[in-house]
């Protein structure tokens, strides 16, 4: 007797839709409202289409107005997803997920998504906000605020006098300024190094150091924090070196 598929394995189709409600003022400019009207519905259709992509999922989609109210204005997007039966749950579930991200830190999370698609749901993004006229709001499915602001970004720096750093991948091309592999605080962590003289004395061989050398800097940490959530950021810099010294025996390696 023949085997019997599991219907997990067969292709499905279920409809996934969204709402999006734009209430503004009786006084709005409406070439300002149709602008960002614009934006936001190609913002979130290149963001759908971005995840959709990234899922290896097949769509078809249409745009509906349903309703245009003194005050408001309330249209759905309806799309037609085609998967198979085992990723029909996860699929309907990330969709709507995703799109909430996506209104509430459009810049954090479309960097996951390194996409052509992706990028253009960013730049409509920007755009929306730019066109948003004064005193609209926009909803999504009526519980989510659509809010595509940059989050506001202050940086602190500090300057670190005579740190001992460990080399663990310096840059040897003649000329290159790309960042060095150098290990702070037990973590290998990603350096400039902007003492030109020096550097240009080490890519020339003209400073004899190995793999595990221990240079003595000032070290400058900047650490940029973003308000909205919180989130620090460190870069590093080596100013100057000083010295440098060399690591145990058993360390030591030409570079």
């Amino acid at each position: 007797m023949p085997k019997k598929l599991s219907p997990s394995l067969f292709e499905v189709s279920f409809q996934d839709s969204f709402k999006i409600t734009l209430r503004y003022e009786q006084e709005t400019d409406p070439a300002g409202l149709f602008l960002f009207l614009t934006h936001i519905i190609k913002a979130f259709d290149a963001h759908d289409k971005a995840v959709i992509e990234s899922l290896e999922l097949r769509v078809d989609s249409e745009l509906s107005i349903q309703s245009v109210e003194e005050g408001s204005i309330n249209f759905e997007f309806v799309r037609k997803i085609i998967c198979l039966g085992e990723n029909k749950e996860k699929v309907s579930r990330l969709m709507p997920e995703n799109r909430k991200k996506f209104s509430r830190n459009y810049l954090g999370y479309t960097n996951d998504f390194p996409s052509k698609k992706m990028g253009e749901a960013r730049s409509h993004a920007d755009k929306a906000e730019k066109e948003r006229p004064d005193g609209l709001e926009a909803r999504l499915d009526d519980d989510t605020e659509i809010r595509f602001l940059r989050p506001e970004e202050s940086e602190d720096e500090e300057i670190k006098d005579r740190v001992s750093l460990e080399i663990i991948k310096p840059v040897c091309e003649k000329g290159n300024t790309s960042k060095w592999c150098l290990k702070i605080d037990g973590s290998n962590t990603d350096v400039s190094i902007k003492d030109l003289d020096w550097l240009e004395k080490f890519q020339n061989n003209q400073l004899d150091i190995t793999l595990n050398s221990i240079p003595g800097c000032s070290l400058k940490v900047k650490l940029k924090t973003i308000t909205n959530n919180q989130t620090r950021k460190k870069k590093y810099e080596v100013v100057e070196v000083y010295d440098i010294k060399p690591p145990p025996p058993t360390q030591e390696k030409s570079v």
